[in-house]
């Protein structure tokens, strides 16, 4: 579930600060911020904006129980911060209301290859492709899929996806 923020994070988290001020009961602001703290290195700040997300995102998911987003972007969060069983709950509910939706399964499979779980990571993508994914170079480039590049699935994903072109 990476982000591509280009090269200049301070101005990312900047601006992630800024939506958070300007409407801080959102939870996509407060969920993507995480990353780019990270990439400028500040791990305090990723974890406390981990859980500030998680809070808003838990709010709105009161409201809203069957968004999805919200859903893989607070069990993505939790899985992160050490909440993994909970988090992958979120996460596979998000799945079962939209089985098909392919940046969620795009997503799905990030979460379930950052924390080693290759199997579950190239069914969700294997998903992802079948219902019509066909980003190649994100694929090709999303460092969340280091843990499965070499695998035969994941280079035949991509064959698969240059085929279909």
């Amino acid at each position: 579930m990476v982000l591509s923020l280009g090269d200049n994070h301070e101005e990312a988290s900047e601006h992630f600060e800024k939506a958070i001020h300007v409407r801080p009961e959102d939870y996509q602001a407060r969920l993507l911020l995480p990353q780019v703290y990270r990439r400028l290195g500040r791990e305090d700040e990723a974890t406390e904006a981990h859980r500030k997300g998680i809070e808003a995102a838990k709010r709105h998911l009161e409201l809203n129980p069957e968004d999805v987003r919200a859903l893989y972007l607070c069990g993505g969060s939790m899985v992160e911060i050490g909440q993994e069983r909970e988090g992958l709950e979120l996460v596979d509910r998000a799945v079962t209301i939209a089985p098909n939706e392919t940046g969620l399964l795009y997503n799905v499979a990030c979460i379930y290859a950052t924390i080693g779980r290759s199997g579950e990571a190239l069914d969700h993508l294997e998903r992802a492709v079948a219902a019509g994914y066909n980003h190649k170079a994100w694929l090709e480039n999303d460092s969340d899929f280091d843990s499965v590049r070499d695998h035969p699935r994941f280079r035949a994903i991509l064959n698969l996806i240059e085929v279909r072109r």
